[in-house]
Protein backbone atom coordinates (compact mmCIF):
# COMPACT_ATOMS: atom_id res chain seq x y z
CA UNK A 1 0.00 0.00 0.00
CA UNK A 2 1.22 3.25 -1.26
CA UNK A 3 -0.43 6.70 -1.24
CA UNK A 4 0.59 9.45 -4.40
CA UNK A 5 -0.20 12.88 -3.49
CA UNK A 6 0.65 15.76 -5.46
CA UNK A 7 2.99 17.99 -3.64
CA UNK A 8 3.35 21.81 -4.28
CA UNK A 9 6.31 23.97 -2.89
CA UNK A 10 5.31 26.04 0.27
CA UNK A 11 4.44 29.01 -2.05
CA UNK A 12 1.67 27.73 -3.81
CA UNK A 13 -1.73 27.53 -2.72
CA UNK A 14 -3.92 24.67 -5.34
CA UNK A 15 -6.87 26.39 -5.53
CA UNK A 16 -8.66 23.34 -7.65
CA UNK A 17 -7.78 20.50 -9.31
CA UNK A 18 -8.36 16.40 -10.28
CA UNK A 19 -5.52 15.28 -9.92
CA UNK A 20 -5.94 11.48 -10.13
CA UNK A 21 -9.01 11.47 -12.72
CA UNK A 22 -7.41 8.43 -14.20
CA UNK A 23 -5.21 6.40 -13.08
CA UNK A 24 -3.27 2.92 -14.37
CA UNK A 25 -1.13 0.70 -12.92
CA UNK A 26 1.58 -1.91 -14.58
CA UNK A 27 3.89 -3.88 -12.29
CA UNK A 28 5.30 -0.82 -9.90
CA UNK A 29 4.77 1.87 -12.58
CA UNK A 30 1.90 4.17 -12.12
CA UNK A 31 0.51 6.91 -14.26
CA UNK A 32 -2.03 9.34 -12.84
CA UNK A 33 -4.04 11.99 -15.17
CA UNK A 34 -4.97 15.46 -13.87
CA UNK A 35 -7.19 17.69 -16.69
CA UNK A 36 -6.81 20.79 -14.83
CA UNK A 37 -5.37 22.47 -11.83
CA UNK A 38 -5.79 26.30 -10.66
CA UNK A 39 -3.46 27.56 -8.48
CA UNK A 40 -1.92 30.58 -7.33
CA UNK A 41 1.56 32.00 -5.39
CA UNK A 42 1.09 33.21 -1.85
CA UNK A 43 2.38 36.56 -2.81
CA UNK A 44 0.74 37.06 -6.08
CA UNK A 45 -3.04 37.77 -6.54
CA UNK A 46 -2.89 36.06 -9.69
CA UNK A 47 -4.86 32.83 -10.64
CA UNK A 48 -3.03 30.74 -13.09
CA UNK A 49 -4.21 27.60 -14.83
CA UNK A 50 -2.30 24.37 -16.22
CA UNK A 51 -4.10 22.43 -18.64
CA UNK A 52 -3.20 18.87 -17.91
CA UNK A 53 -0.61 16.63 -17.36
CA UNK A 54 0.47 12.39 -16.43
CA UNK A 55 2.12 11.67 -13.97
CA UNK A 56 4.04 8.65 -14.09
CA UNK A 57 5.29 6.99 -10.58
CA UNK A 58 8.04 4.13 -9.98
CA UNK A 59 5.70 2.41 -6.38
CA UNK A 60 8.75 0.66 -5.11
CA UNK A 61 10.79 3.78 -4.88
CA UNK A 62 10.31 6.50 -1.43
CA UNK A 63 10.62 9.35 -4.31
CA UNK A 64 8.01 7.77 -7.19
CA UNK A 65 7.80 10.56 -9.31
CA UNK A 66 9.90 9.85 -12.25
CA UNK A 67 8.35 11.42 -15.14
CA UNK A 68 5.67 14.46 -16.00
CA UNK A 69 4.58 14.62 -19.13
CA UNK A 70 2.21 17.87 -20.46
CA UNK A 71 0.60 19.07 -23.83
CA UNK A 72 3.99 21.40 -24.27
CA UNK A 73 5.47 17.75 -24.68
CA UNK A 74 3.53 17.82 -28.05
CA UNK A 75 2.86 20.04 -30.73
CA UNK A 76 -0.92 19.95 -31.28
CA UNK A 77 -3.30 22.00 -29.55
CA UNK A 78 -5.05 19.44 -26.68
CA UNK A 79 -8.11 21.52 -26.27
CA UNK A 80 -9.16 22.95 -22.66
CA UNK A 81 -8.93 20.60 -19.74
CA UNK A 82 -8.33 17.55 -21.46
CA UNK A 83 -5.14 15.97 -21.82
CA UNK A 84 -4.43 13.09 -19.11
CA UNK A 85 -8.90 12.36 -19.46
CA UNK A 86 -7.71 8.42 -19.08
CA UNK A 87 -4.44 6.98 -19.57
CA UNK A 88 -3.21 3.39 -20.11
CA UNK A 89 0.18 2.28 -19.25
CA UNK A 90 2.63 -1.15 -20.01
CA UNK A 91 6.08 -1.80 -20.09
CA UNK A 92 6.67 -0.76 -23.82
CA UNK A 93 3.89 2.08 -24.03
CA UNK A 94 1.57 4.62 -22.28
CA UNK A 95 -1.45 6.13 -24.03
CA UNK A 96 -3.23 8.86 -22.88
CA UNK A 97 -6.64 10.36 -24.30
CA UNK A 98 -7.56 14.55 -24.87
CA UNK A 99 -11.17 14.29 -25.77
CA UNK A 100 -11.58 17.66 -26.77
CA UNK A 101 -7.85 17.97 -29.27
CA UNK A 102 -9.00 19.52 -32.67
CA UNK A 103 -12.91 19.28 -31.73
CA UNK A 104 -12.88 15.18 -32.41
CA UNK A 105 -10.20 13.76 -29.65
CA UNK A 106 -7.14 11.83 -29.66
CA UNK A 107 -4.99 9.70 -28.23
CA UNK A 108 -1.44 10.49 -27.59
CA UNK A 109 0.95 7.38 -27.86
CA UNK A 110 4.10 7.38 -25.60
CA UNK A 111 6.76 4.58 -26.03
CA UNK A 112 9.12 3.06 -23.37
CA UNK A 113 12.63 4.71 -24.10
CA UNK A 114 16.06 4.93 -22.45
CA UNK A 115 14.79 8.54 -21.12
CA UNK A 116 11.46 7.31 -20.12
CA UNK A 117 8.12 7.41 -22.20
CA UNK A 118 8.51 9.53 -25.29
Amino acid sequence: YKTVTKSVEDNVKILSSDFGRSVDVFESLCAIGSTRMTFKFKDDYSIYSNSGSVELHDLSKDESLIQIITPSTITIDTGSNSFGWAVSINSDFMAISSPFTSDRGAVFLFKSGSNGYE
